[in-house]
C-alpha cells in the first residue's frame, strides 16, 4: 500500500500524540489523558516570513474527578511546548475533566476563573464560620444568620524598595553622610587702580622690587563653593506577592428578634470585626447588623430567650437571694415528702406480708376439717356396715326393734 508524505506526517504526529498522553497518564492522580496537536503552517507567500504557529490542547481527567495541581499543569504544557520545535508554554492548553481551563500563562499565573471563585468561597466560609463561632453561643445558632464577601486579587506582583539611611556619627544632628568626593571653587574679583611700574630687580641687585603703589580706593569680592559627594547606607529589598492577596471584604449579620440582647451595637459590631479581621476603623463601613424576626416564627420565645440577659441583670440581689432560699425550701420540702412515703411504703409492705402469712395458715387449717370430715364419714360408714351386718344376721331381733319403733312413732303422734 502506497502512502504519501502527508500521510506519513499524519500518522506521524497520531503516534507522538498517543506517546504524549501516556507520558501523561503516568503522573500522580491522572486517570486519562488526550492531546490534540495542530501544527502550524510555514507561509508560502515570499515576502511573508511569519508562518501559522503550531498549538495543542491536552484533557487531563483526574482520578478524584477534579482539576491537577498547577504544578502538574505546568508539567503538561512543558511537556507538549518541547515535544513540537517552535512552540511556546502559552501555546497549549490544559482543560480537566470538568471542562474548566486550567492553563498556566508563561508567568506561571492561571488564567482558570473559577480558581479566584473557588478561593474567594474558602475565605468567605471561613469568615463566616469564625463570625458564627461568636454569636452563636449567645443567640443560639439558629437565630444568627452571617454572610461574608470576599474579593482577590489573582495579580503576581513583583515590589522592590530602596531604603537610604546616614552611617552613625559622633554628631548625631549629622545628617549628611561620609564624603566620597569633594571639589572646592575659590574666586576673587576686585574694582580701583593698582600699582602701577614693571617688576624687576636693579642692575646687580638679587632682590626683585615689586610695585605696590596704587589707588586704594577699589573694592575687592571673594566667594567659595563646593561640590561634595556624600556616601549613605543603601538597602535594597525586592519581594514578590502571590496571587490570592484579599482585597476587600465585607460581612453581614442578621439576628433574630427585636433587639440585640444584652449588647449594645457597637460592642457587636466590635466583636464581628475581631472574628472577622476587620480593622477597627474600617469596621462601620465593613460590616452591616440587622435584628429582625425571622418568618415570623416564634417570634415571642425567641425574643425571650434574646434578652433574657438583659432581664437578669435588672434584677436586685436581694430578690435573686430570697428566689434561692425559696428553692432550697422546696428542695427540702421534697425531700421530707419523699422520706414520708418512703415510711408508708414500708409499713404497707409489712402489712402485705402478714396477710400473706395469714393466707399461708388459712389453707392449712382448712385440710385439718377435711380430714375430720372424711374420719367422720368413715366412721358413719363403718356403723351402717355394722348395723347392716347386724340386721341381717338377726332378722327377728331387727324386725321386733322396727315394731317397736313403729309403734312408739304412732303412740307419740297420738298424744
Amino acid at each position: 500500500m502506497l502512502t504519501t508524505d502527508s500521510d506519513k506526517k499524519t500518522y506521524k504526529l497520531y503516534e507522538l500524540q498517543d506517546r504524549i498522553g501516556s507520558t501523561i497518564r503516568l503522573f500522580d492522580g491522572v486517570k486519562d489523558a488526550k492531546v490534540t496537536i495542530a501544527l502550524g503552517e510555514e507561509s508560502k507567500y515570499a515576502l511573508n516570513d511569519e508562518g501559522e504557529k503550531s498549538s495543542a490542547s491536552v484533557v487531563a481527567i483526574m482520578q478524584d474527578g477534579g482539576s491537577p495541581t498547577e504544578e502538574q499543569v505546568v508539567a503538561i504544557q512543558r511537556l507538549v511546548a518541547k515535544s513540537i520545535p517552535g512552540m511556546e508554554l502559552e501555546d497549549v492548553a490544559v482543560i480537566d475533566g470538568n471542562g474548566n481551563d486550567v492553563s498556566v500563562d508563561g508567568n506561571g499565573n492561571s488564567s482558570n476563573s473559577s480558581t479566584t471563585e473557588e478561593l474567594a468561597r474558602m475565605v468567605e466560609n471561613s469568615v463566616s464560620n469564625s463570625v458564627m463561632k461568636v454569636l452563636g453561643p449567645i443567640y443560639g445558632q439558629e437565630n444568627v444568620r452571617v454572610t461574608a464577601h470576599a474579593r482577590l486579587n489573582m495579580e503576581r506582583l513583583i515590589r522592590q524598595q530602596t531604603t537610604y539611611t546616614t552611617p552613625d556619627k559622633i554628631d548625631e544632628e549629622d545628617k549628611t553622610g561620609i564624603i566620597s568626593h569633594e571639589e572646592l571653587y575659590q574666586e576673587e574679583a576686585g574694582t580701583g587702580d593698582g600699582a602701577g611700574g614693571v617688576a624687576g630687580a636693579e642692575t646687580n641687585a638679587d632682590t626683585p622690587e615689586y610695585n605696590t603703589n596704587g589707588d586704594a580706593d577699589g573694592s575687592t569680592a571673594y566667594s567659595e563653593s563646593a561640590v561634595r559627594d556624600y556616601l549613605v547606607n543603601e538597602l535594597k529589598e525586592e519581594g514578590q506577592i502571590d496571587p490570592g492577596e484579599l482585597e476587600d471584604l465585607t460581612v453581614s449579620v442578621a439576628i433574630n428578634g427585636n433587639g440585640y440582647g444584652s449588647l449594645r451595637e457597637n460592642q457587636l459590631r466590635s466583636l464581628i470585626g475581631n472574628a472577622a479581621g476587620i480593622e477597627a476603623d474600617a469596621q462601620d463601613e465593613k460590616i452591616a447588623i440587622v435584628s429582625a424576626p425571622f418568618d415570623g416564627i416564634g417570634e415571642d420565645e425567641e425574643s425571650e430567650e434574646v434578652s433574657s440577659g438583659g432581664i437578669l441583670e435588672s434584677i436586685p440581689l436581694w430578690a435573686i437571694i430570697a428566689g434561692a432560699a425559696l428553692i432550697l425550701l422546696l428542695i427540702i420540702m421534697i425531700i421530707v415528702l419523699v422520706i414520708r412515703r418512703r415510711k408508708q411504703d414500708d409499713e404497707e409492705v409489712e402489712e402485705l406480708v402478714e396477710v400473706e402469712e395469714e393466707t399461708e395458715e388459712v389453707p392449712a387449717v382448712l385440710d385439718m376439717n377435711e380430714e375430720l370430715l372424711q374420719l367422720q364419714n368413715d366412721r358413719s360408714m363403718e356403723l351402717k356396715k355394722n348395723v347392716r351386718e347386724f340386721a341381717e344376721q338377726n332378722a327377728e331381733i331387727s324386725a321386733q326393734l322396727l315394731k317397736n319403733w313403729l309403734n312408739g312413732g304412732v303412740a307419740d303422734g297420738g298424744e
